[in-house]
């Protein structure tokens, strides 16, 4: 890759000294120049244009060939006149070809004054150019450019870091994303699996919960694999082509492959934070828009947003559950935040259980956890906004108070229903129950207008209906 790399910018310093040699050496010179020779007031003219204008950081030297590789011009004016055979680069370029190679002074005679500027500027880079007059098409000459390398030197060293940046950033946030959640995804499975013997001849549903589990995981790592790969596919791509030889001198189309790579990188780690982010879900109004949902697939997609991943979550989900008529965003919200809490209030390896069951007409889900618990003075006030216990449990985990109130008031616009079960020490439960109809009457945020929340019409611990 280095070795491209130092290729494209050695074309790019070539394509440089062309023009340089036509635009601003050329205009100054004129066939009798080069055929008969320079005049001592040419000379001085041509001199003093090129050293005011040209010879210093940009051009180390320049020299104007004639036909039998003579010198008519070199700022290094002992050389003018003088005849030199044998040199191949300056036979191509007087036959019409452009040559280029890095300055070796172990080639160089001892007296060759080039040898002083190869020191002075760090190393030279010397192209030849032919010499064309007009309309012409055979060359009348060639010109001889020395440019410093140092400032090549430069420009490869800086884009072969930013090339190996990026892909080295690339790498390392595919490792950051993959690596752990593999790991722990791997650790998990091994876990479940060693319990799945024994609880398979206790509890055919909780063997159903675990399975689902699984595959939310597997399905979780898919997600982020494929969200990864593709802007780090890009990017790997664009390098590839960038060390082409076939397109190492296009200039303007490394330029935009550079530009496509800053923005796929961009956009990879536009990726991760959302990742990090996903549990912080954002509501899209009061009104409810009723639509069919499958609750076990919403399940699914709400467990994979758990940052917590020290918990084991639970799936309690029958495989006759009927399809809930509701408003998606509203029940996605309220389900993120129960099980959030849930989450957050759980000791590392404790249980969260999402369950659900047909309820005569009705949808019952519930969230629960095996945390500290609520003290029973503090239910009564949980759904209001702002409002957090006042312990050092809760205020190590944060927050503002405002997501079981707005959990509170999505569920009354819905005309549900949410009640709360806690004992101290043991843990808490979440219930939410819903109807399960397709036609809402029209209702505002705190559920203006509504003779009261559906009432279910069997007990909690009831199974699903037929």
């Amino acid at each position: 890759m280095q070795a491209q790399i130092r290729n494209r910018a050695l074309a790019d310093a070539t394509d440089s000294a062309k023009v340089v040699s036509r635009l601003g050496i050329l205009p100054l010179l004129t066939p009798g120049d080069i055929s008969h020779g320079l005049t001592p007031g040419r000379l001085d003219e041509i001199d003093q244009q090129l050293r005011t204008n040209l010879l210093g950081r940009e051009v180390a030297a320049v020299r104007v060939w004639a036909p039998g590789e003579r010198i008519v011009y070199a700022n290094q004016r002992d050389l003018i006149g003088r005849t030199f055979q044998g040199n191949d680069e300056l036979e191509e370029a007087l036959g019409g070809h452009v040559v280029s190679e890095i300055f070796d002074p172990s080639k160089a005679a001892g007296a060759d004054p080039t040898i002083g500027l190869y020191h002075r500027f760090g190393g030279l880079f010397e192209v030849y150019v032919p010499l064309v007059f007009g309309s012409d098409t055979a060359p009348a000459g060639a010109f001889e450019l020395y440019l410093p390398y140092r400032p090549i030197g430069t420009v490869i060293a800086h884009d072969t870091r930013n090339v190996y940046e990026l892909i080295g950033l690339g790498l390392l946030l595919l490792w950051l994303i993959l690596m752990p959640i593999a790991y722990r995804t791997a650790r998990r499975m091994r876990d479940q699996t060693a319990k799945l013997t024994d609880l398979l001849s206790r509890e055919r549903e909780t063997v159903q919960g675990l399975r689902e589990i699984d595959r939310m995981k597997s399905d979780f790592v898919s997600m982020a694999s494929h969200e990864l790969r593709t802007p780090l596919t890009s990017i790997l791509g664009f390098v590839k082509t960038l060390q082409q030889p076939a397109h190492g001198g296009d200039a303007e189309l490394r330029e935009e492959f550079l530009g496509r790579m800053e923005r796929q990188s961009d956009r990879l780690l536009r990726l991760v934070d959302q990742l990090l982010q996903a549990a912080r879900l954002q509501t899209e109004g009061a009104d409810p828009k009723i639509v069919s949902i499958d609750f076990t697939e919403l399940v699914r997609e709400v467990g994979g947003t758990v940052e917590d991943r020290r918990i084991q979550l639970i799936a309690d989900l029958p495989k006759d559950l009927s399809r809930l008529w509701t408003d998606r965003t509203m029940v996605e919200y309220i389900l993120t935040n129960l099980l959030g809490n849930a989450a957050k209030y759980s000791r590392p390896g404790g249980r969260v259980t999402i369950g659900a069951r047909n309820s005569f007409g009705n949808f019952r889900f519930w969230v629960q956890d095996e945390g500290p618990g609520i003290e029973p003075d503090q239910l009564g006030r949980l759904f209001e906004p702002f409002w957090q216990a006042d312990t050092s449990l809760t205020r190590e985990v944060g927050g503002v108070g405002l997501g079981l109130y707005i959990v509170k008031q999505f569920t009354l616009a819905l005309r549900g229903d949410v009640v709360v079960e806690s004992k101290v020490g043991e843990g808490t439960r979440f219930t939410v129950l819903l109807p399960n109809v397709r036609t809402l009457p029209s209702l505002g945020l705190k559920g203006k207008g509504r003779s009261g929340p559906v009432q279910e019409r069997e007990s909690v611990g009831a199974g699903t209906s037929s």
